[in-house]
């Protein structure tokens, strides 16, 4: 693989957690099926996203199984399409990574007998273009035709879906034919923030650079904005061309989690800089819902979860509407809810529902958890037994067998 110089880079890790869930047409609206694993079987079981269970207790993975992507999923074995959870759809044993399907196509490492690893993109029949490009050893976050790899000193760049050998320059995929990197000035000491276009050599301009603090550059592609970071603390959300779509004098971020998220018409915000307290407010600046939760997460299609201030957690939270009017009298567990939406989010690019459907952990009277699937008018689906697990690997690139997760963490 040709790789390229990102002038004198950085890698910048933000130590900040962004738990949001956008709106945006950068992800899916739901999952079409979900693997489970009910309590007391030993083995996992497919519902779909009429909340039905199609298959009970039939596939069979040590590993946790990821989510379904365009009917696909990778387990222990390699990578299964939801028609058959008895055997693989295809299994390659020199295969040792790969990514989910992204409009039919997926990535993956095969390791040789030489101990040399090379790149090669597959469809749904498991059939690969050749032997592919020489590889480090990972890639992951397939999306927009990109993906994020590494060159031969180990830092992380992007490569492109269009030509497995072509890299766009930068490090962080910011949206179609979008990629950017962050560096120093050396003069000044300051961060300089760049988007290129393209693939076009380094020299060429880029399309924009600013200094301004952009919170979540390597996640902005997962939300479709950039949140910036201002010295007062306030919130202000930027399109991918750094025009400004949303502020407001009593919005504020958050600076250890940012918890903000913008929903094209509403955002999550903090009243006070030095409190973390949620609402929700409409872009011309009408509060919808005051800032009076201690967490507040978008789950989709206008659904929240949160749990009020000075209530424990213990006791659980709430589903509600846009305006916090409650849904359901369940009483929610939020941090287990919010755990597994911000996987979705983060790791799958997609909401925290299955068709009308949305997946939460519910406090029961006894004080324990479990598993639900729950729609907006509150109602459960029937299901056969209380869910233990779900299948959610957050992990990309995901293993097939786990055969190299350890080696990976012996170096």
């Amino acid at each position: 693989m040709k790789y390229f110089s990102i002038l004198t880079a950085v890698s910048v890790l933000f130590g900040f957690a962004l738990s949001t869930n956008s709106c945006s047409n950068s992800h899916d609206s739901s999952f079409e099926y979900l693997l489970v694993k009910f309590e007391g079987d030993k083995n996992w079981s497919l519902i779909n996203s009429d909340g039905e269970v199609e298959k009970r207790n039939e596939l069979i993975s040590d590993y946790t199984p990821t989510l379904v992507k365009e009917g696909f999923f990778i387990a222990d074995s390699g990578y299964y399409h939801v028609d058959n959870l008895k055997s693989p759809a295809f299994y390659d044993e020199n295969v040792k990574t790969g990514t989910l399907f992204h409009n039919g196509t997926a990535i993956i490492l095969t390791e040789y007998e030489d101990g040399e690893r090379y790149f090669s993109f597959i469809g749904y029949d498991g059939e690969r273009n050749g032997k592919g490009s020489l590889a480090r050893h990972k890639v992951w976050h397939l999306a927009h035709d990109y993906f994020y790899t590494y060159d031969k000193e180990g830092e992380k760049v992007v490569a492109s879906m269009e030509s497995i050998a072509e890299d766009p320059k930068g490090n962080t995929i910011l949206g179609p034919e979008l990629t950017g990197t962050v560096f120093r000035n050396t003069s000044t000491g300051e961060l300089i923030y760049a988007a290129y276009e393209g693939r076009d050599d380094i020299a060429e301009e880029p399309v924009w650079e600013t200094t301004d603090q952009l919170v979540n550059f390597e996640n902005c592609w997962l939300d479709g904005y950039f949140i910036k970071r201002t010295e007062d603390g306030h919130l202000v959300v930027l399109d991918l061309e750094l025009n400004e779509l949303f502020s407001h004098p009593e919005a504020y971020t958050n600076e250890q989690v940012y918890h903000e998220a913008y929903l094209g018409d509403k955002v999550i915000y903090r009243a006070d800089p030095y409190n973390r307290l949620y609402g929700l407010m409409s872009t011309d600046g009408t509060v919808l819902m005051q800032p009076e939760y201690s967490e507040l997460y978008h789950l989709g299609n206008n659904v929240f979860v949160v749990q009020r201030n000075n209530e424990s957690e213990w006791a659980g939270g709430y589903l509600t509407d846009e305006k916090g009017n409650s849904l359901t009298s369940t009483k929610i567990s939020v941090s287990n809810t919010i755990r597994l939406a911000s996987i979705f989010k983060q790791c799958y690019n997609n909401n925290a529902n299955i068709g009308d459907f949305y997946v939460v952990s519910i406090k029961n009277d006894d004080g324990s958890d479990e598993w639900a699937l729950i729609d907006s008018k509150g109602k459960r689906a029937p299901l056969p037994a209380k869910i233990s697990r779900i299948g959610d690997a957050r992990r990309e690139p995901l293993y097939i067998r786990g055969r190299i997760y350890n080696e990976f963490q012996k170096r």
